[in-house]
């Protein structure tokens, strides 16, 4: 999928042309990158700290061990 990397700008001169000709032709993938619009924009606003906080708690969902803000609470 191509949504991602084409909201985020990253896909190359040619990866973008193949995929604006097919969102032409296909709903769900048009679907999907409204609704993924706005996300660089929100990304932004992210700073540094922000963002590592974030891939701390993602390697910690991945883990499956509680975030040390949550021990003891029964969750």
């Amino acid at each position: 999928m191509w949504d991602a990397a084409y909201v985020l700008g990253s896909l190359s001169v040619t990866e973008r042309r193949e995929f604006e000709a097919h969102l032409g032709k296909c709903e769900s993938c048009w679907q999907a990158l409204t609704e993924l619009g706005g996300v660089a924009a929100l990304l932004a606003l992210l700073d540094r700290d922000e963002v590592a906080g974030i891939d701390e708690l993602a390697s910690i969902a991945n883990s499956g061990e509680a975030p040390e803000s949550f021990s003891g609470r029964g969750m």
